[in-house]
């Protein structure tokens, strides 16, 4: 069993002039490596696709027959994007992953390269580990997780978003799931998962206080109603975590459910270098300073 921080993911991104991987060709691709949520090394490029890019694709995309027209040959592109998949054992990754995948073992096949490694789609991932009522394309999940994407549908900068994406499932299904390997996260993008109706009985006091913590990385406590914590956790994004989990009545996770049933408070910290930037508050706390004004 290999660990999640000890593999390497490799985060791909691709522009089309269709959708279908067997008539129609990439023009636009990005590939980053990942490891440890660090980015390790990148390849992106233009790629000739020897196809016209239809209008609605070029004003989409901002790309122009003009510029592909130049741009480098199939085979020197795809030559090196296999050579950086083949550096070391790697987990192919990108948001709704078979689309790019078929497109990229297609062009390996056409340039008779083997081509076959484990997928990883953090669409699926995300319809498991966030919300049920929000948004799951790349552009509102960037903005979910405050990465602002420069040029939205060109593959470099798709590409950085998703793994931004990636990043930050990867910590939820380690919270909420307990997933520590690459294997149980592999299986877990295809396992189906019921949502479980709960709320906590002191919720709206809760919620009040949420709207007042600041949406930067820290981490958070939740506590029972005699003050014990029953739950840690660490989150680039405290405002948004804690609303994920008061603000919505359906959980996936069956422990997520079991803390918010049992919830009556909640603590946090914000990252800081500086002491005297320390933040912590408890509800109570906070009913104090209300009694006293």
């Amino acid at each position: 069993m290999c660990l999640i921080e000890n593999i390497s993911f490799v985060v791909v991104d691709v522009e089309t002039t269709g959708s279908d991987p067997r008539s129609n060709r990439i023009f636009d691709i990005a590939c980053i490596r990942v490891e440890n949520e660090k980015i390790i090394e990148n390849y992106y490029s233009l790629v000739n696709p020897h196809q016209f890019i239809p209008p609605f694709i070029s004003k989409l995309t901002g790309v122009s027959n003009k510029q592909v027209y130049s741009a480098p040959e199939p085979r020197e592109v795809f030559s090196r994007v296999h050579n950086f998949f083949c550096t070391k054992p790697s987990i192919f990754v990108a948001h709704n992953a078979a689309f790019d995948f078929s497109f990229v073992k297609n062009a390996f096949n056409r340039l008779n390269l083997e081509f076959d490694l484990p997928v990883l789609c953090t669409l699926k991932l995300a319809r498991k580990l966030l919300p049920k009522d929000l948004k799951k394309n790349v552009g509102f999940l960037a903005n979910y997780f405050y990465h602002d994407i420069e040029n939205r549908h060109r593959a470099y900068d798709d590409c950085l978003a998703t793994v931004t994406i990636l990043n930050e499932l990867i910590k939820i299904a380690r919270s909420d799931f307990d997933i520590s390997t690459v294997q149980d996260l592999l299986a877990f993008q295809n396992k189906p998962v019921r949502a479980t109706k709960v709320k906590s009985p002191n919720a709206d006091t809760i919620l009040k206080k949420i709207e007042t913590i600041p949406n930067e990385a820290g981490f958070f406590n939740v506590l029972d109603k005699e003050g014990n914590i029953i739950f840690s956790s660490e989150t680039n994004f405290l405002q948004s975590r804690l609303f994920s989990f008061f603000g919505y009545d359906e959980h996936y996770s069956k422990k997520i459910a079991r803390i918010i049933k049992n919830s009556y408070d909640i603590s946090w910290k914000i990252n800081s270098d500086s002491e005297n930037l320390f933040q912590q508050n408890t509800l109570f706390d906070y009913l104090s300073e209300k009694i006293k004004l």
